[in-house]
């Protein structure tokens, strides 16, 4: 066996060998062992600012009161419908 197919082998061994070794050895690595610094917050906040700037004064588009929705959830539905909802036989 060579090239490829012998490099591909090869990997799968090392791999098998790693876990092996790391499984009886107990070793865990997770997300948070890992702490990088970034300045994360100094490059998203001229964003953030530009975005507030941009919003309109008032509640975002399309938020209702609670009241507003308790209000819609209690009114009666019309006779006839007047929706566009599709019969229970046509839906998929």
């Amino acid at each position: 066996m060579y090239g490829q197919q012998r490099t591909a082998q090869l990997l799968d061994d090392l791999k098998t060998l790693g876990f092996r070794y790391a499984t009886r050895s107990g070793l865990s690595i997770c997300i948070a062992d890992t702490s990088v610094k970034t300045d994360r917050e100094k490059i998203i906040a001229p964003g953030r600012a530009r975005r507030a700037a941009d919003q309109p004064p008032g509640p975002a588009r399309a938020i209702i009161t609670d009241d507003e929705a308790r209000a819609v959830r209690a009114a009666p539905v019309a006779a006839g419908g007047g929706g566009h909802r599709r019969p229970d036989s046509e839906r998929h």
